[in-house]
C-alpha cells in the first residue's frame, strides 16, 4: 500500500482551502446547509496515514462538493429563487395571490419549518391584499402582519372571509 503522493497532498490542501473558504463565506441558510453536508462543518487537509486510493477518494469528495451549484453564492441564490417561485406557484394553485417577492420576504422573516406560523402569516398577507387592493407586501408591511396577535385559525378565517 503506497502512501499519498506529493501531488495528491498539494491538491487536497488546495481543494480543502477552497471548500472551507466557501463554507466560511456562506451566510444564513446556505451556511447551515453546507455545514450539514460536511462532517464537523469543515474539511480536513490531513493526509498522514492515507493511501493513494484514500487520497483519490478525498479529492473526488472535495471536487464533488466544489462542483455543487449550492456551494456558490450565485448557485444558492438561483436555487432559493426557484424554490420560492415553485412555492408561490403552489400557493397560486390554492387560490392565493402571493407574489414571489412577497413570499421571499415572508420566508426571510418567518421560520418556514414552523408550518403553523408560516401559514398564519400567508393567510394574514392574503387577507390584507384582498381587503385592500393597494396593499403591498413590503418588508415593513409583512413585519406588521407577523406581529398581529391572531391565531392561525383566526388568520385562516379572516382570509376566507376576505375572498367573498
Amino acid at each position: 500500500m503506497a502512501g499519498v503522493t506529493k501531488d495528491q497532498t498539494a491538491l487536497i490542501r488546495r481543494l480543502t482551502r477552497r471548500a472551507n473558504r466557501r463554507i466560511e463565506r456562506a451566510k444564513g441558510g446556505q451556511k447551515t446547509y453546507l455545514e450539514s453536508i460536511v462532517a464537523g462543518g469543515k474539511f480536513s487537509a490531513a493526509t498522514k496515514g492515507m493511501s493513494q486510493q484514500q487520497a483519490a477518494a478525498q479529492i473526488r469528495k472535495l471536487e464533488k462538493f466544489l462542483n455543487r451549484m449550492s456551494t456558490t453564492r450565485v448557485g444558492w441564490d438561483w436555487i432559493r429563487k426557484e424554490i420560492v417561485h415553485k412555492a408561490a406557484q403552489t400557493l397560486s394553485k390554492q387560490g392565493y395571490s402571493i407574489t414571489d417577492e412577497e413570499l421571499a420576504e415572508i420566508l426571510m422573516q418567518v421560520d418556514a419549518s414552523d408550518k403553523t406560523e408560516y401559514y398564519r402569516v400567508i393567510n394574514i398577507v392574503e387577507a390584507k391584499k384582498n381587503e385592500d387592493p393597494g396593499w403591498k407586501g413590503t418588508a415593513a408591511n409583512i413585519q406588521a402582519a407577523i406581529e398581529e396577535k391572531i391565531s392561525a385559525q383566526q388568520a385562516l378565517d379572516r382570509m376566507l372571509a376576505s375572498r367573498k
